[in-house]
C-alpha cells in the first residue's frame, strides 16, 4: 500500500513539475498559461463531411451540436442555478447538403438557398475531404440491419432517429427563431417535419406537426392529432388524441423497462378545471394500447423491489377530484368515488362525501363510511366522531376506552370568528367544527383556499368593525392566521375537489355553483366577488349579476379608491365599480402615482414601448412620455430617469 502511494506521488509529482516546466519554457506565468488552456465559447456550427456512399456525399451543419457546445461552455464558465439549457432554445434541426461525385449540389433540406448557390459555396472544399468529426462513425451501418445504408449519428436524443434525420418543410423560405442557417429570416413559422435518409431518399413525408423518436417507433402529431407510427409508416397507434405524456415511472426490478405514453383528449365538460383527460396508456415494452376511463391524473407507480410486488402493484387515479384504484393491468378495480384515500397499516383511511371510513386490501368496506372523523391508531383502535362526540372503536366497531386520544389534524381559528368555530385541515381538505357541541358545520371534503389577504385584510376589519359587533362576531386583533374558508352571512366560499370555487351555505346548499377558477371577495365591499373564469376576470354579486363583465385577462384592486387596473389584450387600464371605463386599455403598464404627502388627485404612471409618463384620470398628459422611469419623490415632485440611467426630480406642475 505504502509502495502505491509513493508511486501515485511520484507521477503526479512528475506532471506536475512537466507542466510547470512547460510554463516555464513558453515564457508565460501560469495564469496566463491556464488561461490558455480554457475552452472557447464556440462561434459558429461544426460541418461535418461524411464519406462517399454509392455516389453521394452527405454534408452536415452541426446547428444541434453547436447549441450544446454553447450551453455546455457557459455552464462550466459561469455555472447558475438555472440551467442554460433551459435558456437557449433547441434548433429545429441540422442542415443537410447531399453533393455528387462532380461536386455539385444535387439536395438540400433546411436550408433556403437553392442548389447552384450551394454548388458554389461547397465547390472549395475538396472531394475527398473528410471532417474530423465523420472519424467518430466512419462506417455505414452493417447491410444485415434494417435500416440499410444510413448513418447511426444523431447529435441529441431527441433527433436520435436510428440513423434518420429530421427535416422540414421549409417553402416559406422562413424558419423559427434559435435556427439561423445560411440566409434564413429568423421569425417563427408553422412547420411540417418528415426524416429523411443519408442518401437524402425521403423516408417520412414531410407532413407531420412533430416527430419524436421512441424507442423503435415515432410519436406524431397530424393536423394537431397524436398518435404513433413506426419508421414503415405503419400506424402503431393511430392518430386520433389530443396530446401525450410520457410516464416517467422506474422499477427497480425491471431497470430497462421501457416508459410507457399515456394519451389524452381535451375535457368537453366547463365544469372541471383539468384541461385534459387521460384515454389511453401505449405499454412501449409489449405494444399494447389500453383504453383507460378519462382520469384526469394517474399517480407515480413508486419504485419496486421484486416482481411478485410489480406485477401485482395497485395504481391510484383521480377523476372529477374523486380518487379511484387500477390493477397493474391497468383495469380499474375501485371506480373513482373518494375524496381521501389513505393506507394506514393494513386498512385504507376512506372520506366519501365527508363521511369517513376504512377499507381493507381488498377494498372491501371493512369500517362503514358514517363518521365526520375516523383515524387510525393501531390495527385494534380507531378514533371516531359522530354525533358530536368522541370516542375509540374496534374492527368490529365495539366501543373501547378513550384513553383521552386527540384527532390527529391540524385547528386553525378563524380571523373573522363566528361563536366557536375552527377550521380543521386533514392532509389537503378542509372542514368547519364548532368546538362547543363537536358538529361538523362544514364536513371535512373541500380542498385548502385562501380568501383574505394580508394586505387587504386590516382594511376589511376596520371598515366593517360596527357590522361585526351588530351580528356579535370576534374579530380577533393579529392577523397572522388567514382564513381557509369565508364566513359572511351565512355564505361561504369553498374550493371542490375539482379545485374549483363556488359559494354555499352552512346548509351545503348551493349558491354559486363550483365553475370559477378563482373567487374571492372585493375587500371594500363584501358583497361583491372577483372572480376568474376560463382565463377571463370580472367582478359579481352573490346573486351572479355582474358589476364588472368578465372579459379582461386580469383585474387588480387600489387598494385606497374603489377602482381597478385591468388587462384587456396586453393592454392595461382603468374601470370603477359600476364596470365604467376610467381609462381605455391602452397602456403597456399602468399603476397609482400614490404617497402619503401626494396632492389628493387621481394621477397614474403609465408607460408606451419604453417610455413612461404621467396621465390623470381624464387620460391628459401630465408628465409627457419621455423618460425611461418615473416613481413618486414628494408632493409635487417625481423621481425620474432619463436615457443616461441618472435619477433628478421634476415638478409635474
Amino acid at each position: 500500500m505504502k509502495i502505491f502511494l509513493f508511486s501515485t506521488l511520484l507521477l503526479c509529482s512528475g506532471l506536475i513539475y512537466s507542466q510547470i516546466e512547460e510554463v516555464r519554457m513558453s515564457g508565460l506565468t501560469i495564469k496566463e498559461a491556464l488561461q490558455s488552456k480554457m475552452p472557447k465559447m464556440p462561434q459558429y456550427p461544426d460541418t461535418v463531411y461524411y464519406p462517399f456512399y454509392q455516389g453521394v456525399q452527405m454534408i452536415e451543419v452541426d446547428h444541434i451540436g453547436f447549441r450544446d457546445k454553447k450551453v455546455y461552455h457557459l455552464g462550466q464558465s459561469q455555472p447558475r442555478a438555472m440551467s442554460y439549457s433551459d435558456m437557449i432554445p433547441m434548433s429545429f434541426g441540422n442542415e443537410y447538403f447531399f453533393r455528387d461525385t462532380l461536386g455539385s449540389i444535387v439536395k438540400a433540406f433546411n436550408s433556403d438557398l437553392d442548389l447552384i448557390s450551394l454548388t458554389k459555396h461547397f465547390r472549395k472544399v475538396p472531394l475527398n475531404f473528410k471532417s474530423k468529426f465523420a472519424n467518430f462513425f466512419p462506417y455505414h451501418i452493417s447491410q444485415d440491419y434494417i435500416y440499410q445504408g444510413i448513418w447511426a449519428y444523431s447529435g441529441d436524443y431527441l433527433f436520435n432517429f436510428k440513423g434518420h434525420y429530421k427535416v422540414f418543410d421549409n417553402s416559406s423560405g422562413k424558419v423559427p427563431n434559435g435556427f439561423v442557417p445560411f440566409g434564413f429570416n429568423k421569425e417563427s413559422v408553422n412547420l411540417m417535419f418528415g426524416l429523411i435518409d443519408s442518401l437524402g431518399s425521403v423516408k417520412i413525408p414531410l407532413e407531420y406537426n412533430e416527430i419524436i423518436p421512441w424507442h423503435e417507433n415515432l410519436i406524431v402529431s397530424k393536423n394537431g392529432k397524436w398518435g404513433i407510427i413506426n419508421y414503415d409508416l405503419e400506424i402503431i397507434v393511430p392518430l386520433v388524441y389530443d396530446s401525450y405524456r410520457i410516464v416517467q415511472e422506474k422499477s427497480d426490478f425491471y431497470p430497462d423497462r421501457k416508459f410507457d405514453i399515456y394519451f389524452l383528449n381535451t375535457k368537453k365538460e366547463d365544469n372541471y378545471k383539468n384541461q385534459y383527460s387521460i384515454v389511453a396508456l401505449y405499454n412501449s415494452s409489449n405494444h399494447s394500447l389500453i383504453k383507460l376511463n378519462g382520469y384526469d391524473e394517474i399517480f407515480d407507480f413508486g419504485r419496486y423491489k421484486d416482481v411478485g410486488e410489480y406485477d401485482n402493484r395497485k395504481i391510484k387515479v383521480k377523476k372529477n377530484g374523486k380518487k379511484g384504484v387500477l390493477n397493474s393491468s391497468f383495469i380499474e378495480i375501485v371506480a373513482p368515488q373518494y375524496e381521501m384515500f389513505n393506507d394506514v397499516g393494513d386498512l385504507i383511511q376512506v372520506n366519501k362525501n365527508g363521511k369517513f371510513g376504512f377499507l381493507n386490501k381488498n377494498y372491501e368496506i371493512e369500517i362503514p363510511l358514517e363518521y365526520d372523523y375516523a383515524q387510525y391508531i393501531d390495527d385494534s383502535t380507531f378514533l371516531v366522531l359522530k354525533n358530536g362526540a368522541f370516542y375509540c372503536i374496534n374492527i368490529e366497531e365495539e366501543k373501547k376506552k378513550n384513553d383521552n386520544l386527540k384527532p390527529n389534524w391540524k385547528v386553525q381559528n378563524f380571523n373573522v370568528a363566528i361563536d366557536n368555530y375552527v377550521t380543521i385541515q386533514v392532509g389537503d381538505h378542509i372542514g368547519v367544527l364548532n368546538t362547543l357541541t363537536n358538529r361538523m358545520v362544514l364536513p371535512i371534503r373541500y380542498e385548502k383556499s385562501k380568501q383574505i389577504t394580508p394586505m387587504f385584510y386590516e382594511d376589511f376589519r376596520l371598515r366593517n368593525d360596527s357590522i361585526f359587533k351588530q351580528k356579535n362576531l370576534i374579530v380577533r386583533e393579529k392577523a397572522d392566521i388567514y382564513d381557509e374558508i369565508s364566513f359572511s352571512d351565512n355564505k361561504i366560499i369553498v374550493k371542490n375537489e375539482n379545485e374549483l370555487f363556488g359559494v354555499i351555505d352552512s346548509s351545503f346548499n348551493n349558491i354559486i355553483d363550483f365553475k370559477y377558477d378563482k373567487l374571492e371577495r372585493y375587500p371594500r365591499n363584501p358583497e361583491y366577488l372577483i372572480y376568474l373564469k376560463n382565463g377571463k376576470a370580472g367582478i359579481m354579486d352573490f346573486s351572479k349579476k355582474d358589476i364588472i363583465a368578465g372579459k379582461f385577462n386580469e383585474i387588480r384592486i387600489e387598494r385606497d379608491r374603489p377602482l381597478f387596473q385591468v388587462q384587456d389584450k396586453d393592454k392595461w387600464g382603468i374601470v370603477n365599480l359600476s364596470g365604467d371605463e376610467v381609462i381605455a386599455c391602452q397602456y403597456d403598464s399602468i399603476r397609482f402615482l400614490g404617497h402619503w404627502d401626494r396632492p389628493k388627485e387621481n394621477l397614474w404612471i403609465v408607460n408606451r414601448g419604453k417610455k413612461y409618463g404621467v396621465i390623470n384620470d381624464q387620460n391628459e398628459i401630465m408628465v409627457p412620455f419621455i423618460y425611461d422611469g418615473i416613481s413618486h419623490l414628494h408632493a409635487n415632485n417625481l423621481w425620474v430617469m432619463d436615457k443616461d440611467k441618472k435619477r433628478y426630480s421634476v415638478n409635474y406642475r
